[in-house]
């Protein structure tokens, strides 16, 4: 949280500097997915869930990898101007 207020803190004095911005995105995605993380393990009371399987984990990590490349695209053209 200290790192995403000095970044913050950077974006603004840079005059909102796309490549800046997409940083303070991304430290806020990481943090939010530290925050969803948390949330599932302290849900999770000794339940345990079966092992995904390779497909499903191959799935969840091409979806990730294109969430991030559609966030940091959408960051980088918003902040390219008319």
């Amino acid at each position: 949280v200290v790192a995403q207020v000095l970044l913050g803190g950077i974006v603004v004095l840079s005059h909102l500097n796309p490549w800046l911005v997409l940083g303070h995105f991304a430290l806020s995605m990481v943090l939010v997915a530290n925050a969803v993380l948390l949330h599932h393990r302290a849900g999770d009371h000794g339940r345990r869930d079966g092992p995904a399987t390779a497909r499903v984990r191959r799935l969840t990590v091409a979806l990730v990898g294109l969430a991030m490349v559609v966030l940091a695209t959408g960051t980088l053209v918003t902040g390219s101007g008319p």
